[in-house]
């Protein structure tokens, strides 16, 4: 049965059995397990959330970024960070904005900085 259901089944199951045991480690160490399972998550999903020296043109940047880490509970704002700026040589705009993530412990965590002729 979970062989016809395909790919998304196996990723949804996947999905939640890490989930499963995320929890598991907070809640058997009521002291300290949440400190204990952030510092591991961070060392597993940091160097791929940490800024590279070149800049990465995506045009589907917040796309990405959200399907990677936006989920129940969890949320990305972006705000601009200083004012939009008019390139004169090429009569375009550019803007400047972070991005700020909400949940799992976090509140308005800065996670990385853009620019682009649109918000």
């Amino acid at each position: 049965e979970i062989e016809s259901a395909g790919e998304n089944a196996w990723t949804k199951i996947l999905a939640d059995v890490f989930e499963a045991y995320v929890a598991a480690l907070v809640l058997s160490s009521p002291a300290d397990g949440f400190e204990t399972v952030e510092a591991w998550l961070t060392q597993l999903w940091a160097p791929l959330l940490v800024a590279q020296e070149k800049p990465v043109v995506n045009p589907d940047a917040k796309g990405a970024l959200a399907r990677k880490l936006v989920s129940k509970g969890v949320k990305l704002d972006y705000e601009q960070e200083r004012k939009m700026e008019m390139d004169k040589s090429t009569s375009t705009q550019k803007y400047f904005l972070g991005v700020y993530l909400t949940g799992w412990g976090h509140v308005k965590q800065h996670l990385g900085s853009g620019t682009g002729q649109n918000k």
